[in-house]
């Protein structure tokens, strides 16, 4: 989920019924028959009826494309800020767009399900990934809302919750 959270981030998940664009959720994928259940963390980017395919590295819901504009660069990835057309954003990272999932055909989420991507677009298995697929809302444990432990001490506290405005960027919730 880099850019938003880091590897050896802890985060407080709030357990609620209620999901929402922009949220990031951790949910339980079924495993295998025999396998340990694994739990992820994405970021949902589309509610149930709603049409989602990725197209040369850009998303693309209900027909439009979501922007992207660049705000910064890291090892080997540029980072954007990416726009649904709702107004929401948030800070995405890649290395390309020409990965194995930058091409998807389009899928209409089926009622009770939801398309989740992770922010490190080019290093996440999410609903691209046809074994992954949308995820059903019973699977779903709670919304991530803020890091509550990381080995960046600056880091701690950071919200992760979309703010006013639909703009979702972490920031301190201590910090001016």
């Amino acid at each position: 989920m880099a850019p938003t959270i880091q590897m050896g981030d802890y985060v407080m998940v709030e357990i609620t019924p209620l999901v929402r664009l922009c949220d990031i959720v951790v949910y339980r994928a079924p495993a295998p028959r025999g396998t340990a259940e694994v739990d992820y963390i994405r970021r949902i980017i589309a509610l149930p009826g709603d049409q989602v395919a990725y197209v040369g590295g850009r998303l693309r819901l209900n027909g439009k494309i979501a922007s992207r504009e660049p705000v910064g660069s890291g090892d080997h990835v540029t980072i954007y800020r990416e726009t649904l057309p709702n107004g929401c954003s948030y800070l995405i990272q890649e290395m390309d767009d020409n990965g194995i999932f930058d091409n998807t055909s389009e899928v209409t989420l089926q009622p009770g399900t939801f398309y989740g991507l992770g922010d490190n677009r080019d290093d996440a298995m999410d609903s691209r990934v046809p074994t992954v697929g949308p995820i059903p809302i019973e699977n779903i444990l709670g919304t991530a809302v803020m890091i509550y432990w990381a080995q960046d001490g600056k880091r701690i506290g950071l919200t992760l919750k979309p703010t006013k405005g639909n703009t979702m960027t972490p920031t301190s919730s201590s910090s001016p």
